[in-house]
């Protein structure tokens, strides 16, 4: 019998609260964490490059980095996510297998910069203008601080993320460090520590785990099997197969209609990612579920709305669900 993993129920609700407030900007961000009792003065730093974002942030011994999902205004967020062909990635222990080329190449590597170009101001135009902007210019100006543009705009997001962390660690080096996201910002979560590893960079020695929601799949069986270990056990994923792709690597924690929270852990030997459940695409909008219509009376018009015109599953991955379902929900035994 496959050995389940460490889990912290309320580590996970603390990192879907995290994801969640990614969508929001800065300010809010910052609000809402400082609210919660995070380390905002000395720890909070957004990042960002190109079309993805990402912040860090401390609360007693835990570093957070927090990647962001789509935004629905970033259109190269859309073409990053339809960018699915595979690329081969290599490492200098040798070959490591596919992953998906829009998520790998988002990040960038350790070495990778960009040549700086003219910045524009947002606060000057429209969200129209702001929408067509991105066509060519997608740098998201939200999480831009003014002391890091050139920063931001010159080096991956990778870079940057690794060498403040590194920094961090070197005066708090008890701190462990969880990884996570939500969409989008799930795929460059895994992304991230998937490059940790390609890179044997330092920070592997503080890594305490890698939790995603809502995250498609990323790369092919040899790369799962090969790149991620014991340490990237804790994953929530959940996404049909297409092309060439692979069951996603890690344990998949699935939270069926009832709130019940169900481990399916990689093979204790190999390592290999078990199938998961197929899924039923009967229940439509979700309202043929016993358990969905119990609930309807609590939600709000516009959700019941959403359940209606839009498929169930649809609805079960927006961020705001999973921090409901966590808090709300039980771990089967």
């Amino acid at each position: 019998m496959a050995h389940k993993p460490e889990y912290s129920k309320s580590l996970a609700y603390m990192m879907s609260v995290a994801s969640k407030l990614s969508y929001e900007d800065i300010q809010v961000i910052a609000y809402e964490l400082d609210k919660g009792g995070f380390d905002m003065k000395s720890s909070f730093k957004p990042f960002a490059f190109k079309n993805v974002c990402a912040y860090s942030v401390d609360k007693d011994d835990i570093t957070l980095l927090v990647f962001r999902g789509s935004n629905p205004l970033n259109v190269q967020n859309y073409l990053t996510n339809l960018d699915i062909r595979l690329a081969d990635v290599y490492a200098a222990r040798g070959y490591l297998g596919k992953v998906h080329k829009g998520y790998w190449e988002a990040l960038g590597g350790p070495d990778c910069e960009m040549s700086s170009r003219t910045t524009l101001t947002l606060s000057k135009m429209s969200r129209w203008k702001e929408w067509a902007r991105q066509l060519v210019d997608p740098v998201d100006y939200r999480f831009l601080s003014t002391l890091d543009r050139d920063l931001q705009r010159n080096h991956s997001l990778y870079s940057q993320i690794e060498t403040h962390l590194l920094d961090r660690m070197k005066l708090f080096p008890n701190k462990r460090l969880f990884v996570t996201g939500h969409s989008l910002g799930a795929a460059l979560a895994t992304m991230f520590a998937a490059k940790l590893a390609q890179h044997n960079s330092l920070l592997l020695q503080n890594l305490g785990g890698v939790y995603t929601f809502g995250q498609p799949k990323l790369c092919d069986e040899r790369f799962s099997r090969v790149v991620f270990d014991r340490k990237l056990t804790n994953v929530f994923t959940r996404l049909p197969s297409y092309s060439e792709y692979s069951t996603p690597p890690g344990t998949l924690v699935f939270i069926d209609s009832a709130y019940n929270i169900h481990f399916f852990p990689p093979d204790q030997y190999t390592n290999e990612p078990v199938p998961v459940p197929l899924i039923s695409y009967l229940h439509s909008s979700g309202l043929l579920d016993a358990h969905v219509v119990s609930r309807l009376p609590k939600e709000s018009l516009i959700r019941i709305v959403y359940r209606l015109l839009a498929p169930y599953m649809i609805n079960d991955h927006f961020a705001s669900e999973y921090p409901n379902c966590l808090k709300n929900g039980n771990i089967v035994k």
